[in-house]
């Protein structure tokens, strides 16, 4: 400024560029001034969350017991979990899947039109497949709306077994979660596990991949779509035959829906009732899932199973505890794994106090009037279901070890056991009147296997 006073004198331009320069080093000081306080707020938020989960205490058996010494009340609650009052019966017709329901209503073209072209589109090659890059049945059911989204936009039959699976990259395993889950749902309205029949016979080489990720940035752009270009990039292609969508744990439809050609032909397809519905994730995997016979197989001989009321919900409260990926490790093993989320801890609340948590399901027991709900109990941990067993009556748990697709060893991953408990998990949840979830923590949502469950149910 003095420079500028100096100046302003004998060379009135040159002082005016002086200021304008002073102007921008300013405005460059105070961004690096705000960039360190952001660095040091994101530390500080990562610090606190480190020693919120240090001030966690390990869990032991202990802390089950009612005649402990902790910090939960021992008030006895009305419901235990096994009063389960009047019993309703199960619904007298048939139950039916698929749109419309109660909350999903479902325009012509979805239920009459798009079924029928489904099987036209798939004999004559003209797919769009889903292909996830993502192991999780929780990731996987996430990102299925959008890729049905995309099918029904795109005038393509939908495909949602990958026929070029994706391997894991720190893990070097193929993703298969597609393909189990074609053993234990069907089609609602349409087969969706088909291939078209033209690649039996001879090899289709028009066919693209998109890899959709929902932001794209500045660099690692190369080769990637964000979702809210997925219609207009895959309309491009219209010619080809075979469409991949290759997803990733952040698919939504609501970032397919921020391009304006997409939310157009969304209201064309789908009407606006639809299209204007909270929970149009949801109402998407309605239009997709119903049950196979063996899945309802499966869960009708379920120990403690409580009966259906006439809305076709259990009369139940399904808990989901989730204490993250560090149960699937010891001590030792967490030390070595190359697993980016060994040391992960998640569902805090439970892990403070697990009674005072069971009391909670105990109470949401007795939410439905005069009558108890049965309780659910569906977890990562055999901690929990152990805790279970001894603090409620009847607990509805699901047979099996819980394993992780990618963490846990290969062997036991994959075993059918393993695959229909993780199944039931997902399905108990998406079935029970009532949802009570431990999952998550400060820096990582809630899970979405019971995210999408309870989308599902409602």
């Amino acid at each position: 400024l003095m420079a500028c006073r100096r100046e302003g004198a004998q060379r009135p331009g040159r002082a005016v560029a002086i200021l304008l320069c002073a102007i921008l080093l300013c405005a460059i000081l105070l961004c690096i001034s705000d960039t360190a306080k952001l660095r040091e707020t994101l530390r500080a938020r990562v610090n606190e969350e480190a020693a919120s989960e240090e001030r966690v205490s390990a869990l032991t058996d202990q802390m089950c017991n009612n005649d402990s010494s902790s910090n939960a009340s021992t008030t006895t609650e009305r419901c235990t979990c096994s009063n389960l009052g009047a019993r309703a019966t199960a619904p007298s017709r048939a139950e039916l899947w698929g749109l419309p329901t109660r909350s999903c209503p479902a325009v012509p073209y979805l239920l009459h039109e798009y079924p029928l072209l489904h099987r036209r589109w798939l004999t004559e090659g003209r797919v769009l497949v889903h292909c996830s890059r993502s192991a999780s049945l929780g990731n996987y059911m996430r990102s299925v709306p959008a890729v049905v989204l995309l099918g029904l936009l795109l005038d393509r039959a939908i495909v949602l077994r990958c026929d070029r699976p994706w391997k894991d990259s720190t893990t070097r395993r193929t993703v298969l979660i597609d393909a189990q889950l074609a053993d234990y749902f069907r089609g609602a309205h349409f087969e969706p596990w088909s291939y078209p029949l033209t690649w039996r016979n001879v090899a289709d080489d028009r066919s693209e991949t998109l890899l959709l990720r929902r932001d794209c940035p500045r660099r690692g752009c190369k080769g990637v779509t964000a979702l809210d270009a997925a219609f207009t990039e895959a309309d491009n292609v219209a010619a080809v035959g075979t469409l991949r969508v290759s997803t990733n744990t952040d698919a939504d439809v609501d970032a397919i829906l921020a391009s304006r050609a997409a939310s157009a032909a969304a209201m064309r397809k789908l009407g606006g009732e639809l299209l204007r519905n909270a929970n149009l994730a949801g109402c998407l995997l309605r239009y997709v899932f119903a049950p196979s016979a063996r899945l309802v197989r499966l869960e009708a001989v379920l120990p403690n199973l409580p009966p259906l009321s006439e809305h076709g919900l259990r009369l139940a409260v399904a808990a989901h505890v989730r204490l993250g990926d560090s149960v699937f490790f010891d001590a030792a093993q967490r030390k070595r794994s190359h697993w980016g989320w060994a040391e992960e801890l998640q569902g805090l609340a439970y892990r403070r106090n697990p009674m005072l948590a069971m009391r909670c399901l105990q109470v949401a027991s007795a939410s439905a009037g005069a009558a108890c709900l049965g309780c659910a109990i569906l977890s990562d941990a055999a901690y929990v279901e152990r805790c279970a067993m001894r603090l409620l009556d009847a607990p509805l748990l699901t047979p099996g070890v819980a394993t992780h697709p990618l963490a846990s060893p290969a062997g036991a991953a994959r075993t059918n056991r393993t695959i229909e408990k993780l199944v039931l998990d997902w399905w108990i949840l998406a079935r029970s009147h009532g949802a009570l979830l431990f999952s998550g923590n400060a820096v990582r949502p809630p899970s979405t296997l019971a995210l999408t469950a309870v989308c599902f149910r409602d």
